[in-house]
Formats: structure tokens, C-alpha cells, sequence
């Protein structure tokens, strides 16, 4: 849902709220923030942000609201290989087929 918000908002070209995301995609204004604050945190999507003062609205805290405007759409990065530690039991039997190695004669001198 961010992704296309985040589409629109190129498009779009200004600055716009979660009042125009709910009133874009037809969810609660909760969803919309929430999918605001998370637009905000995606790395590959760069905003810009301001904050603006409105109108005082019934039952809201504030008259501030965050306006923000999306600049533009970086392709995903692949995700990052997770190095995964060798297991510590295995580290001995490493050790001794390693030493073996190095005492056994080599096949090729046999012929």
C-alpha cells in the first residue's frame, strides 16, 4: 500500500497528508498515518517533510499537521546475505580431517 501511495506521490508531484491518503486509497485516517510514517522510513523512497498549521480540528491535539512530498523512487536493494557462524562443534572434526589431510600421503605419488 506504501508503494502505491508512494507511485501517486511522484505523480502527484506536491506536497500532500494523510488526509489525502485516506481519501485516495478509502481507509481510516490511523491507516493513513500509519502508512505515512512508514513511506517516511523506506530507504529507497526519498521525501521531503514539512510541517504546516491548519485548522483546529474537533477532538485532534494539534492544528499541525506533516505535509510531505515523495522526490523519488530508488529501486529496492537485493537483500543482504546473512553470514551465518559455523557451528562450534564442527570446528574439532575441521581440525583433525585437516591434520589428516597433511599426514596422508598424497594419491598422485602412489602411481
Amino acid at each position: 500500500m506504501a508503494l502505491q501511495v508512494a507511485g501517486w506521490g511522484l505523480l502527484y508531484g506536491d506536497f500532500f497528508d494523510l488526509h489525502s491518503i485516506s481519501g485516495l486509497i478509502g481507509v481510516s485516517d490511523a491507516v493513513a498515518g500509519d502508512v505515512l510514517v512508514y513511506l517516511r522510513r523506506l530507504s529507497y523512497v526519498e521525501t521531503v517533510a514539512e510541517t504546516r498549521s491548519c485548522k483546529r480540528e474537533p477532538g485532534k491535539r494539534s492544528p499541525r499537521r506533516v505535509f510531505i512530498k515523495v522526490i523519488a523512487i530508488h529501486p529496492e536493494p537485493p537483500p543482504r546475505a546473512v553470514k551465518v557462524p559455523s557451528d562450534p562443534k564442527w570446528e574439532p572434526v575441521q581440525q583433525q580431517l585437516a591434520r589428516l589431510v597433511k599426514i596422508m600421503p598424497s594419491p598422485r605419488g602412489a602411481r
